[in-house]
């Protein structure tokens, strides 16, 4: 650590200065002045933060959310920390560094010192705990979404990390529920909520009768705002390519990289062979199917043409809208079947769908 430069008082003509003064022993190091410089922009990035906040045209969270990711990412280096400041700052001036891979360490306290300081300045900020301005119980003041996760370890000091946290639904207390937060280390905008799921029992399938590429899903993307599933996120998804799907026929469709949620295709250029499958279970998880799902919402295309899945497509049990099983197959040569979710947009060729949904509820599960 630098040592603390000593200050010495100069006598001058009806007038006291108080000067610093530089002994023989002061730290000079151009990394720690490097780290230095990083530490003051990544505060001041963040007061200007709340600083815009507070202009009669602030109150935005979003928007102060943002400037914050922004600021932070810009210390960090984000998804590419070998960009980060005190990374360049360690490449740059190597062994001569005092200290290295402090930067995560470093952001928190730099994160805490500023909270505090905006605490101090602005009793009623909401990151602030147990507010003077608002003295009376909070309710339904749960955090429901991951960004209100991520805004509490900021103020908190705590590690920013994607995983498993208990939202609430509505804000409620009495309504709970386990997802999966992705991207808290980053824009607040690309924080998203996912729903843990059994991979053996949340499936798509494409086959030709005998090999099968199946898409195996650990974890669904959940809407919160509008309440539904999507159906084309596969970032928590596992393909297996069957043998030649690759590029081939049994690829998943439209160059994807994963079959879309829903999604049960057949193509059989014999006419036999076992069907293709897909499942999609919410059973175990506090969400389930909206009553709104009914078979119509379900589509059957055959060679490009769409109609009414028949009762052996679609298996939509009675269990509290749980689950639903989709079943595809043909017996005419070289046909293609595929039965499908959301068949306003699925049902259509693949090269045009942009988005499918599948409607939940909270059920408490």
């Amino acid at each position: 650590m630098k040592p603390a430069r000593l200050a010495v008082l100069i006598a001058v003509p009806s007038l006291l200065v108080l000067v610093p003064s530089a002994p023989s022993y002061a730290t000079v190091n151009a990394c720690l002045a490097a780290k230095e410089a990083c530490v003051g922009k990544l505060s001041a990035a963040l007061l200007k933060c709340y600083a815009k906040d507070s202009k009669p045209n602030g109150g935005d969270p979003i928007k102060i959310n943002t400037c914050l990711s922004k600021a932070v990412v810009a210390f960090s280096g984000g998804e590419q920390p070998e960009k980060g400041c005190f990374a360049k700052a360690e490449a740059k001036h190597g062994s001569t560094c005092f200290t290295t891979g402090d930067s995560d360490a470093i952001e928190q306290t730099t994160r805490a010192f500023v909270g505090q300081l905006i605490c101090e300045l602005d009793p009623c900020n909401p990151i602030c705990p147990d507010s003077a301005c608002n003295p009376a119980p909070c309710t339904n003041c749960e955090p429901q979404t991951c960004v209100e996760i991520r805004d509490r370890l900021i103020a908190a000091n705590d590690p920013l990390e994607d995983g498993e946290y208990t939202l609430y639904f509505d804000g409620d207390e009495s309504r709970p529920w386990t997802a999966y937060c992705s991207g808290m280390r980053f824009d607040a905008q690309n924080v998203k909520e996912y729903l843990p799921v059994d991979p053996q029992r949340n499936f798509s399938e494409v086959s030709d009768g005998t090999n099968v590429t199946r898409t195996s899903f650990h974890r669904l993307r959940i809407n919160l705002g509008t309440q539904t599933i999507d159906l084309l996120d596969g970032s928590f998804a596992t393909t297996v390519l069957a043998p030649g799907g690759a590029g081939g026929p049994l690829a998943p469709p439209a160059g994807r990289q994963h079959i879309p949620v829903g999604w049960a295709e057949f193509i059989s250029p014999t006419a036999s062979g076992g069907a293709a499958h897909a499942s999609v279970d919410l059973r175990g998880t506090s969400f389930a199917m909206s009553p709104s799902v009914s078979v119509s919402y379900f589509r059957s295309v055959t060679d490009g043409v769409t109609a009414a899945p028949s009762a052996t497509e679609v298996y939509l049990p009675d269990d509290s809208y749980g689950r639903v099983q989709l079943s595809a197959s043909t017996t005419v040569t070289n046909s293609n079947v595929r039965v499908v979710a959301d068949g306003a947009h699925l049902a259509t060729p693949a090269e045009d769908f942009t988005t499918a949904t599948l409607p939940v509820q909270y059920t408490g599960g």
